[in-house]
């Protein structure tokens, strides 16, 4: 009610800030489990080019493959549309292609939208979505490193290129993700959980419990971590 409410006010006080306003609360409700709301929400603010794009990402996510095509094409066709609006298209149409069957097409509209927009991340992660499903996991940390040149203090693109790391078979490289990505995000015990698993898992038991004795006196009570320490000493104890 508290974020209804304030972005309602936001509606009111901000005019220039509409479009970004009803973006955020349109997700807010979708969140709640109603998306019709959100998508007619959204469609009073048609044609934006960022509702244009929401909506293809929601067309997307529900499988509806050609009507997010047919509203990227409507993006990527309008030469009078910022480069990085159209670029994101791209890397959306990227996405519809590949999840299509088009593996050539994907490919080509990821290289479109890099060509469009170098400094966009979008693109990059696009074409490292695309290695991953052709199992080339060398190839999609590539595009993920470059990504994260570009948004270095970005902890959800950290964690990607941990996971990617992992399945490159590069665990120094995803254990330094991991310890980044606690760093730029210093208050999440999440991150913090995730770098403790990483731990348990490759047996590292000692920065396990360094990190717990750490992160349970900053969070004495996240259950994640709580349930870790259980574990650590679960595993401690079988290998005595």
């Amino acid at each position: 009610w508290v974020q209804y409410e304030g972005l309602g006010r936001a509606l009111d006080l901000y005019p220039r800030q509409r479009v970004q306003t009803v973006l955020h609360l349109a997700e807010i409700v979708r969140e709640d489990g109603d998306e019709a709301r959100g998508r007619a929400a959204l469609e009073n603010e048609l044609p934006h080019p960022e509702v244009e794009l929401k909506l293809a990402q929601w067309d997307r996510e529900a499988g509806l493959l050609d009507d997010a095509r047919m509203r990227l094409e409507a993006v990527v066709g309008r030469r009078g549309y910022p480069a990085r609006i159209r670029a994101r298209a791209w890397a959306q149409m990227a996405q519809v292609r590949d999840l299509a069957g088009d593996g050539e097409g994907a490919t080509a509209a990821a290289r479109q939208a890099l060509a469009l927009d170098p400094r966009s991340t979008a693109p990059h992660l696009a074409l490292a979505k695309l290695a991953e499903r052709r199992l080339d996991y060398s190839g999609a940390l590539k595009h993920l490193r470059s990504a994260w040149g570009l948004t270095p203090a970005d902890p959800r693109l950290l964690v990607k290129i941990s996971m990617m790391a992992e399945k490159a078979g590069e665990i120094s490289d995803a254990r330094l993700a991991l310890e980044r990505a606690v760093v730029v995000e210093p208050d999440s015990p999440e991150m913090a959980a995730r770098l403790v698993d990483f731990h348990l898992r490759h047996g590292e038991y000692m920065d396990a419990t360094l990190r717990l004795n750490e992160f349970t006196t900053r969070f004495p009570s996240d259950s994640r971590l709580l349930r870790q320490a259980e574990r650590l000493s679960r595993e401690i104890a079988s290998d005595l």
